[in-house]
């Protein structure tokens, strides 16, 4: 429901930008597209697991090691994580309030390079 609000009001906004009318028919047509990576979720969740010494990526009944996988950014209430997969890098955010706090201090101690107690 948020999404189709969203995709609403930028189509609104796209429709009264000053653009030849071709132009904003392309952009109103391209927003769909746009959003198909948005709205696929994969099927059962996914799942950030680290076992001492490389980080996997856990869906369903697999559990994939993570390749080139480094941190972006590290604060007090988030982290993010980016890997590669296949040729594309994705990027994971672990928030603070959506883990144990005793989880989230041992991965803030893992970036920060000490040993998680």
């Amino acid at each position: 429901m948020l999404w189709l609000s969203t995709a609403a009001g930028v189509a609104v906004g796209l429709w009264l930008l000053v653009l030849p009318w071709w132009l904003r028919a392309a952009l109103l047509l391209a927003l769909p597209v746009s959003a198909r990576g948005l709205l696929w979720l994969p099927p059962g969740g996914e799942t950030l697991l680290w076992d001492g010494s490389a980080w996997r990526l856990s869906r369903a009944a697999e559990a994939v090691v993570l390749a080139d996988c480094r941190w972006e950014f590290v604060s007090r209430w988030l982290v993010v994580l980016s890997f590669r997969e296949g040729r594309l890098r994705r990027y994971r955010p672990v928030f603070a309030d959506a883990v144990a706090s005793e989880d989230f201090r041992a991965l803030l101690a893992l970036a920060r390079g000490t040993a998680p107690a």
